[in-house]
């Protein structure tokens, strides 16, 4: 009997040890994906803004693009379709990564689901074992 009971709780360790690793790598790829979503943000209000001001400027005015640390003369209308077009692929990008994050934002749950059934009580929470 002490013998069964002691395989048994080996065998929680081992679950318990598998769940909790696929928690903490889950909890990762959510940070990174949060951060990937927050970076494509600043970048297409960094966008939206410069091609705001961009907007203000005539026709004819002499507009440069910083190529690392020079600078190299670009028609104006070049300037705004290419910035228009990092807007769009900004977004598009942020619709990516959104729908990654609620994906991974599930995984999550469902690991400190399996954890908190596995430990047999649900005051343990999984958020405090990284």
């Amino acid at each position: 009997n002490f013998v069964a009971m002691m395989e048994v709780t080996e065998e929680k360790k081992e679950a318990f040890q598998e769940l909790q690793t696929k928690y903490v790598m889950a909890r990762r790829s959510l940070l990174q994906c949060t951060a990937a979503v927050q970076m494509t943000e600043r970048d297409a209000r960094r966008s939206a803004l410069t091609l705001g001001e961009l907007s203000t400027l005539p026709d004819t005015a002499v507009t440069y693009k910083a190529i690392g640390k020079m600078f190299i003369a670009r028609p104006l209308e070049e300037l705004r379709v290419e910035i228009s077009s990092t807007t769009k692929q900004c977004e598009a990008d942020m619709e990516i990564f959104k729908a990654k994050g609620a994906d991974l934002e599930k995984e999550v749950e469902a690991h400190e689901t399996a954890i908190k059934k596995l430990l047999g009580d649900g005051s343990v929470t999984a958020g405090s074992q990284e």
